[in-house]
This record gives C-alpha cells, structure tokens and sequence, in this order.
C-alpha cells in the first residue's frame, strides 16, 4: 500500500457558514495561508461547498456565501494514496486542490497540487 493522503493534509483552511456574507469572508481567507478556497461548512463541519479565490475576489461585499459557494470539485479521504489523489487531480483539471473529507463528509483540511506532485 502507497503513501497515504493523510500525511499531507494542510489544516490551515478558512472556513465560512453558507450565511456569511463576501467581506467578512475575504478576511477570512486573507487571514489565512490557504492559497486556493474558502470551504462553505455547515452542520457538524460538514462540507457544503467551496468559494474559489478569485470568485470571492469579484464578489459584493453584502453577498452571501451560499450564493457565491461551488461543490467541490474534488474530495478524498485521509487514507486515499497519494497515487490515487495524483490521478483523480491530474485527470479533473480542477481547481489545484482535493478538499480532505472523513466518511461523513466533515472537513479535515486540503492538499493542494504543488504538495502531492512536489514529492
């Protein structure tokens, strides 16, 4: 069995609730070391969604995270290999991230695109 997930995992990922609003948000993730997202949590740390970076960027201060939130494109789980993780972001084109899910769909953090092909 390969390298797991689970060893690369960042943790420092600003989070929002679907109802927060775009500037409070931009703080949020300005405040953070999170180069990509925002991730929408909303009962129990459960993933909802995603706000990329630039979307947040060109988004009115008064919107809501619920209306400017994506799925995210791509989940894993923190005992997924690293080859497989390779392969699902290589092939999805995605946004530079898989956001790192337990079975239950609560948030543990991401590993970015840099981070799983730097090794």
């Amino acid at each position: 069995m390969g390298t797991s997930v689970a060893e690369f995992i960042s943790t420092d990922v600003p989070t929002c609730s679907p109802d927060d609003r775009a500037g409070e948000v931009r703080h949020c993730l300005d405040a953070s070391s999170s180069p990509v997202a925002v991730v929408v949590v909303g009962d129990c740390q459960r993933v909802v969604g995603v706000i990329p970076r630039q979307k947040l960027a060109e988004a009115p201060a008064g919107a809501r995270a619920d209306g400017l939130m994506t799925a995210p494109d791509l989940t894993c789980h923190p005992e997924d290999t690293l080859e497989w993780a390779r392969l699902a972001l290589g092939r999805s084109g995605g946004d530079g991230y898989l956001t790192v899910v337990t079975w239950t769909d609560e948030l543990l953090g991401i590993v970015t695109r840099e981070r799983l092909f730097a090794l």
